[in-house]
């Protein structure tokens, strides 16, 4: 009813994060909300548990033949997958290394850094996953939302345009 209501009031850009304890029993809802939306950033363990399979690639187009412009999963350390459905674009980036502290609030992270780059050049997808595995790293780096709230905007663009300290992207994302 949320993105129903948003939809016809606004052209805002609606993202569907979701919880993964939320999907046993609510499939069929959930991928109607799916279809809905603008943009879906399911974990790993979430787009496994809506599709039933792993094919991370097909998942994603899957996911995005359903209605979103934008498909990204989230793989913790070993990145992300980013589908865009208008150019049938598929984009693998790595994860950000960093010392973990807390694991807690990294997807969270990853879709903030995701959305907020997206919005400031939706053409540059790559740039998006890259803003949001800094993102995410920033988050596990500290207790709760400590790291976050202390973060430098200056140190996070650094970060991002630096080529050094990404991860490898694991050939266990890929299909």
């Amino acid at each position: 009813a949320c993105v129903a209501f948003l939809r016809s009031r606004s052209d805002a850009l609606i993202v569907l994060d979701l919880q993964e304890e939320y999907i046993p029993g609510n499939q069929a809802r959930i991928l109607d909300l799916v279809a809905s939306v603008d943009m879906f950033l399911p974990s790993e363990e979430e787009a496994r548990r809506l599709a039933g399979r792993e094919d991370w690639e097909d998942v994603a187009r899957s996911f995005a033949s359903l209605g979103p412009r934008v498909v990204a999963i989230k793989f913790a350390e070993r990145g992300s997958l980013v589908y865009e459905r208008a150019t049938d674009s598929l984009t693998r980036v790595p994860a950000r290394q960093t010392v973990v502290v807390d694991s807690t609030g990294a997807g969270d992270g990853f879709c903030g850094g995701f959305v907020a780059t997206y919005l400031q050049n939706p053409m540059d997808l790559q740039r998006a996953a890259r803003a949001g595995a800094v993102s995410a790293a920033i988050a596990i780096s500290g207790y709760g939302n400590e790291a976050l709230l202390g973060a430098s905007p200056e140190a996070a663009r650094r970060a991002l345009d630096d080529p050094l300290g990404w991860l490898p992207i694991s050939d266990s994302v890929s299909t």
